[in-house]
Order: C-alpha cells, then sequence, then structure tokens
C-alpha cells in the first residue's frame, strides 16, 4: 500500500462546513451575549439576545452562529473565557475557531424610564470593530421593533464581500480542527478530558513531503480524573491527498498547571465524614467503624441539561449493623454530588460484603 493510500485509509474525512459554492454563500456571522447593564436583569438580557438573533437572520444577509453554537463548538470554559472578553484581538480568535466574517455583540441597561441598546459589530477580515449603534427603547414591551431598528442600523451598509464569505475560506478551518483535535486527544490522552480549546492565531500553510498541509495551533484546557487542570499548546495537521483534505496528526507539550476550581472533592477529613455518613445513611444507621476512599476519584462535568458536578468514589468500609453484625465490604462505590455549596451523598453499590465474626 503506497503512503497516500495508507494516509486516505486511516484518517478522518472531514465535514463540510457549507455545501454551496462561496459566491452563494451568506457571511457567517456569530452573536456573543447581550450582557445585562445597571437596572436590568439577565433574564431580560437573556430573552433580549434570543430576539436578537431572530432580528439578525430577518435582514437575510447573514448564516447567524447563536451562543448555544459557539459552546458546542468550543466547549464550555474556553466560550466563558471569550465571551467575558472585550479586546478586538481576543474577538477575532472567536471568529477565527467560528469560522465568522462578522461578530456581534452588546449590552442592555436602564437609563431613566428608558431601555438602553448598545450593539458593536466586529469585522474579523479586517480585525476592526466596524460600527457601534445605541438605541434608547420605549420599554420592555418594545424590545422587538427596537432590536430591529437597531440591527438595521447596525448592519444596513453591510454587503457581502467578492470571494469566499468566511474569515477562513474553505475547511479545514478552525472549527474543524477543533473537531479533530478532540478526537485525536480522546484517543491520545484518554485520562485528561478537555474542558475547553481556544485557537492560538491563523493556520499556518505549507508543504509537507511535497503535500500541502496545514497547521492549526490551539490553547487547550483539560481536567484529569483527580480535578487537576492543566492547559496544553496542541499542534493539529491536516494534509490534502488526491484533492481532499485529511487529518494527518496531533502533537501537545504540557504549559503550566492551572488553579483548582471550586468544585474540587473536599478535604480528607470531610471527605471520610460524607462518605461515612452516607454509607451509614443508605444502610439504616449502620455505625461507621473504617473507611478508606479511593486517592482518585472519577470528575463528571456538569451536563448542558442542568446535570451538577459529581466525583465518583470507591472505597473499602468496614461498618456494625443495627443487628449487631460487623461486615467489611472490600469495594463500595458512591457518588458526591454539588449542591450548592456543599455535596450530596449518592450510593451506587456495595461488592462482596461479608461478616465479620471476630469483630471487636
Amino acid at each position: 500500500m503506497t503512503k497516500a493510500a495508507l494516509v486516505c485509509a486511516l484518517l478522518l474525512a472531514l465535514p463540510s462546513l457549507a455545501d454551496e459554492p462561496p459566491a452563494q454563500r451568506k457571511p457567517r456571522l456569530a452573536f456573543l451575549e447581550l450582557a445585562a447593564g445597571p437596572g436590568v436583569s439577565k433574564e431580560v438580557a437573556q430573552s433580549a439576545g434570543e430576539l436578537l438573533v431572530v432580528a439578525l437572520s430577518e435582514t437575510g444577509k447573514f448564516d447567524v452562529i447563536a451562543r448555544s453554537d459557539v459552546k458546542s463548538i468550543l466547549g464550555y470554559e474556553a466560550q466563558a473565557q471569550l465571551l467575558g472578553c472585550g479586546e478586538a484581538s481576543c474577538m477575532m480568535d472567536l471568529g477565527g475557531a467560528l469560522g465568522a466574517a462578522f461578530l456581534v455583540s452588546g449590552s442592555i441597561g436602564k437609563l431613566g424610564d428608558e431601555l438602553s441598546l448598545v450593539l458593536s459589530l466586529i469585522d474579523v477580515n479586517r480585525a476592526t470593530v466596524g460600527r457601534r449603534v445605541a438605541q434608547s427603547v420605549a420599554g420592555e414591551g418594545a424590545l422587538p421593533q427596537g432590536l430591529r431598528t437597531a440591527v438595521a442600523k447596525l448592519t444596513g451598509e453591510v454587503v457581502p464581500v467578492a470571494g469566499p464569505a468566511d474569515a477562513c475560506g474553505s475547511p479545514p478551518c478552525a472549527r474543524e480542527a477543533i473537531v479533530a483535535l478532540r478526537r485525536w486527544w480522546e484517543k491520545e490522552w484518554d485520562g485528561l478530558t478537555v474542558i475547553g480549546v481556544v485557537p492560538d492565531g491563523p493556520f499556518d500553510q505549507k508543504l509537507v513531503e511535497r503535500a500541502p498541509a496545514r497547521i492549526f495551533r490551539m490553547l487547550v484546557r483539560t481536567r484529569a480524573r483527580n480535578g487537576a487542570r492543566g492547559e496544553y499548546l496542541a499542534y493539529i495537521q491536516f494534509k490534502k491527498v488526491e484533492g481532499d483534505w485529511y487529518f494527518d496528526q496531533g502533537s501537545q507539550r504540557h504549559l503550566r498547571e492551572l488553579p483548582i476550581a471550586p468544585d474540587d472533592p473536599p478535604d480528607e477529613a470531610s471527605l471520610k465524614k460524607l462518605l461515612g455518613d452516607g454509607f451509614s445513611a443508605a444502610h439504616k444507621g449502620s455505625r461507621i467503624l473504617k473507611l478508606a476512599a479511593d486517592r482518585f476519584p472519577a470528575y463528571e462535568l456538569p451536563g448542558k441539561d442542568g446535570t451538577p458536578a459529581s466525583w465518583s468514589y470507591t472505597f473499602e468500609v468496614t461498618h456494625r449493623l443495627s443487628t449487631g453484625k460487623t461486615e467489611v465490604c472490600p469495594r463500595a462505590e458512591a457518588k458526591l454530588v454539588k449542591q450548592g455549596r456543599g455535596w450530596k451523598y449518592q450510593h451506587t453499590r456495595d461488592f462482596n460484603c461479608e461478616e465479620v465474626i471476630d469483630a471487636q
């Protein structure tokens, strides 16, 4: 088998970002968030943001990407980090990750008896904040029309330029690179879960073994099973083989350890009490005589459906039942689930518990 054929057989083909020819595609526009200003609740700002997405789509000029798309592409921590920034350079990185030609962000606040809406349009290709619009709105009931008026002012003169509509003309772009990195990372580093990916500048294109290649440089944040977090610099390379682009290889190097997050596991003393009290309650008030917990529990991130963060523990426990019998369970399993500022015990199961006859 030739080397080119082997590459084709082993590597992943990329999904296309758009099936239409470049000349027929609309520019991609990403909406970041509508921040809640003075006198406006987060719920009102979120509702106004959803109306803003509708108003942007109604112009018919853009392929609009909403915040939920940003989360799915970048990952929770990376999107939280980027959506909180106001610098143009930070916005450019986000635009590159999404393959967006334009970005829109803004805020809504209360000024006297009226709402004040401020929107910014960022041109990713030119790396500039192209336009800002301030719009007064009579009240929450007038928001739909007020947002349409503001969007018309913001985008009225925006005309698609000739050539490719996106910041990256044709895939693979940063979006495909992020997908490929996650797949590669899961195979090579299954002990480290990727919790965020941020493109670190534009891709580099060159010839590798006489074939066109694109190399994407990315910052990757990870979480280990024991909760330790780290940051890595990763490179994802694609090759063009017989007219199609394929993932070729990845590499990474460790940059630094990151501070522990608020949902780190309890300290040793608190952990033994949580596990002991929880196990006792699950076994009708038995008394814990001895308990030894696993040093490396497994961590589960909060789910998109609202499922809280949790730690899964295995531990050995000796306990005395209400009947007076003493049991040794060489392996018990339970979860500590995040609940407010504390943890809630959820018993899973026991293995091979045996009565100890001569226990004191």
